[in-house]
């Protein structure tokens, strides 16, 4: 029987802003030259080390604009106020005719997009935060203004509704932790392990979280997700 093919892979990473998916692809990136980053289209200033072309493509709004209005965008979002994120058709045609896998950090409704126009190409990861106290002062800590703070934890109630479609849900509490279950995860969807090595429950995930911002309650309830399907009649207790 003629070995199946592989096809290339886009592994999307997903989450509320600030909970650390830039700062794990950054460093999967340096662990595999098998990967590249999804150059996405922006109108944000670069951050220290991005380079344009290679982990985003720096533009003005007004050039935004004009790349929405020549279709040349498979998806976009105003993300923040002022702030679009764009992903250019050319880039995931190119990977995927040369069977090059990608890395990215999308917002989650690109993410449903490109899992509904590559659905055999896309694998999502759930970024999840221990708790809304720990990812605010994350952002406190790399010295986000106050305004983007507000605007990012505004966002987080909706953006948690999407951790159960995803294929993988990683809580980083301990950075070193989520990123060698990152590890794993992209080894195995690329067949280079047979399953993964870190322990079950360190990369299973109940998506049972009750959250209190302020008195606000965040609350979402959802059955056990484990890092692997679960096939029709199987339980993810077993």
């Amino acid at each position: 029987m003629p070995v199946k093919e592989r096809l290339a892979t886009l592994f999307i990473l997903v989450g509320p802003g600030g909970v650390g998916k830039n700062a794990l692809m950054t460093e999967i990136l340096k662990r595999s030259d098998k990967l590249k980053q999804l150059a996405t289209a922006t109108t944000r200033a670069p951050r220290t080390g991005e380079r344009d072309g290679i982990h985003h493509l720096f533009v003005t709004v007004s050039e935004f604009r004009q790349m929405i209005e020549d279709d040349e965008l498979l998806e976009y979002q105003e993300v923040h106020p002022g702030k679009f994120y764009g992903v250019p058709r050319r880039v995931i045609k190119e990977a995927i005719q040369n069977r090059q896998d990608l890395i990215a950090d999308i917002e989650f409704k690109g993410a449903e997009i490109l899992q509904q126009q590559f659905p055999d190409n896309s694998i999502t990861i759930f970024i999840a935060p221990p708790s809304v106290d720990a990812l605010q002062q994350r952002m406190v800590d790399r010295q986000d203004s106050i305004q983007d703070i507000q605007d990012r934890l505004n966002r987080m109630s909706i953006e948690m509704l999407y951790a159960p479609r995803c294929d993988y849900i990683i809580v980083n509490d301990h950075f070193d932790t989520a990123l060698a279950e990152l590890n794993d995860i992209i080894q195995l969807e690329r067949g280079e392990i047979a399953a993964l090595t870190t322990p079950l429950h360190q990369v299973s995930y109940i998506a049972h979280i009750t959250f209190k911002q302020g008195d606000k309650i965040l609350k979402i309830t959802e059955q056990p997700y484990l890092p692997c399907p679960i096939k029709q009649g199987d339980t993810p207790y077993d």
